[in-house]
C-alpha cells in the first residue's frame, strides 16, 4: 500500500478486495487507514480515494470482478497483495492509455524477489532471468499485435473492455491468461483491434516462491491452467481470422504443450545410449555443445537488449550465460516436474 500512496501521480481510486482473509488484515487496515464500514464496504476517513471490500472467499477472479463494479475509472490496474509499485509507475500507465487510445491492455515489468535464504537466492537467480526473457517475448509479440500474456501481478485494462467480456472467469486456474484469450476472441470476431502494450516504466517487485514446494505448486497451477485454457480455446489455433495470433503464436503454444516431455525424451535417450557405449551418444553430445554455444550467444544479446529497453539492472548478460549453462542441471527438471504435475 505504501508504494501506491507514494506515487507522484496518485490513482483516482484504490480498492482493496479482501478475499475472506482469516488473519488480522481487516483490523490492521481499519487501524492504519481509519476505515468506516457500511456492510462489507469500508471507506477510509484518512484517504478519500481508498475503499476496502471485505467479502467471503471466492477466488481472485471473482474478487477482481466485485472490486471492478465499485470503480468508475476508465482504466483498472490490478495488483497482487505481495506486489510493490516502483516510483513513476502510475504516471507511465496513465500516459500510455492517453497517448494510445486504441490500447486495451498494458502489461508491466515484474521483478521477482525471494526470501534471503540460500535456496531463495538460487530460485531468485533463475526466476529473474526467466522473467527477463519473458518480458522480451511479450514485447516481441505485442509489436506483431499478437500478445496473449500479461502478468497477473501487474496488469491494466480498460474497464469497459473487461465489462464487455464479463470480467474475469473465477473458475480458471490462470484468470489473467484466460481473460486474454477471451478478450482477443471477442475483439477479433468483431473485426476490432485488440492492442496490448508492454510498458517498461510500469514496474513492480513481487514476492516469488522461495521453497521447492511453493515453486512447484505455482508452476503446477500455471501449467495446468495453460493446458486447460488451450483446450478450451483450441478453435483459435491455426484460425486465419486471428492472423499472426492464430497461425503463429497459438501454433507455438500448441507445440509448447509437448516440449518439456520432448526434452525429457532426448535426455533419457542420451542416457540410454551412453550406457550402451554407442557412438551416437558422442554425436548427440557434440550437438548439445554446439546448441549450448549458440544459445549462449543468443541469450547474451537478449539480456543486453532487455537491460537497454527495460532499463533494468537486476540481471546481467554474463549471469544469463551462466544461468543457461546450469539450467539443465536443476531448473529444467523442476519445470518438467511441475509441468507433469499440472
Amino acid at each position: 500500500m505504501t508504494t501506491v500512496f507514494n506515487q507522484d501521480d496518485s490513482p483516482d481510486a484504490i480498492i482493496i478486495s479482501d478475499d475472506g482473509s482469516t488473519d488480522n488484515t481487516i483490523s490492521w487496515l481499519s487501524a492504519n487507514y481509519e476505515l468506516t464500514f457500511q456492510g462489507t464496504l469500508g471507506i477510509s476517513q484518512r484517504y478519500p480515494n481508498l475503499r476496502v471490500l471485505h467479502k467471503e472467499h471466492s477466488g481472485k477472479g471473482d474478487s477482481i470482478n466485485q472490486a471492478m463494479e465499485l470503480s468508475d475509472t476508465d482504466v483498472v490496474l490490478i495488483l497482487d497483495a505481495d506486489t510493490r509499485l516502483h516510483p513513476g509507475s502510475i504516471r507511465a500507465l496513465r500516459e500510455t492509455f492517453v497517448r494510445y487510445p486504441d490500447v486495451q491492455v498494458v502489461s508491466g515489468t515484474v521483478i521477482p524477489s525471494c526470501a534471503p535464504s540460500r535456496l531463495g537466492r538460487i530460485l531468485q537467480f533463475f526466476q529473474q532471468h526467466e522473467y527477463a526473457r519473458l518480458h522480451l517475448w511479450r514485447l516481441a509479440w505485442s509489436h506483431l499485435n499478437s500478445s496473449l500474456i500479461v502478468s497477473g501481478a501487474c496488469s491494466a485494462f480498460r474497464r469497459q473492455t473487461l465489462l464487455d467480456i464479463g470480467g474475469f472467469y473465477p473458475a480458471s486456474w490462470v484468470e489473467d491468461y484466460e481473460v486474454m484469450y477471451r478478450l482477443q476472441r471477442f475483439k477479433r470476431l468483431r473485426q476490432e483491434t485488440c492492442r496490448v502494450m508492454v510498458q517498461p516504466s510500469l514496474c513492480v517487485q513481487t514476492d516469488a516462491p522461495h521453497t521447492l514446494y511453493s515453486f512447484l505448486r505455482q508452476r503446477r497451477r500455471w501449467a495446468g491452467g495453460f493446458l486447460e485454457t488451450m483446450i478450451h480455446y483450441r478453435q483459435m489455433v491455426g484460425d486465419r481470422r486471428y492472423g499472426i495470433l492464430g497461425c503463429g503464436y497459438l501454433l507455438h503454444n500448441a507445440f509448447s504443450i509437448i516440449h518439456p516431455f520432448y526434452n525429457l525424451a532426448w535426455l533419457m535417450a542420451g542416457i540410454a545410449l551412453s550406457l550402451r557405449g554407442s557412438q551416437i551418444y558422442i554425436e548427440l553430445l557434440l550437438l548439445l555443445l554446439v546448441s549450448l554455444a549458440l544459445g549462449a550467444v543468443i541469450i547474451y544479446i537478449t539480456i543486453r537488449r532487455y537491460r537497454r529497453y527495460f532499463r533494468r539492472q537486476e540481471v546481467s548478460s554474463v549471469g544469463a550465460v551462466i544461468e543457461l549453462i546450469v539450467r539443465p542441471f536443476f531448473y529444467i527438471h523442476l519445470l518438467t516436474l511441475s509441468y507433469g504435475w499440472g
